[in-house]
């Protein structure tokens, strides 16, 4: 199990809804083969989106692994049984 949320987004702004903050990996949207991607932008997206401020400046990403081997053991993990954070690419 596992959970990915953002941080360094600023502070809220007042009277807003809240925005999302991340996934867990039980209410991701997957394709049928079990991938996932999730987009980090200002523009609302289909699927798995968080929300971004328009504003230029740093997004923090957390992934926190839960139940793994990792726990146990740096030396048993297996990079391909954990999800991995790929940048593919940047509107700035």
């Amino acid at each position: 199990a596992w959970t990915l949320t953002a941080a360094g987004r600023g502070a809220p702004e007042p009277g807003r809804p809240g925005l999302r903050e991340g996934f867990t990996s039980t209410e991701i949207l997957r394709e049928a083969d079990g991938r996932f991607s999730i987009v980090v932008g200002p523009e609302v997206e289909p699927g798995n989106w968080l929300p971004s401020p328009r504003a230029s400046g740093p997004i923090r990403l957390a992934l926190r692994l839960y139940d793994t081997p990792v726990a146990a053991s740096a030396g048993t993990l297996d990079r391909d049984a954990v999800p991995a954070i790929t940048r593919m690419g940047c509107a700035s």
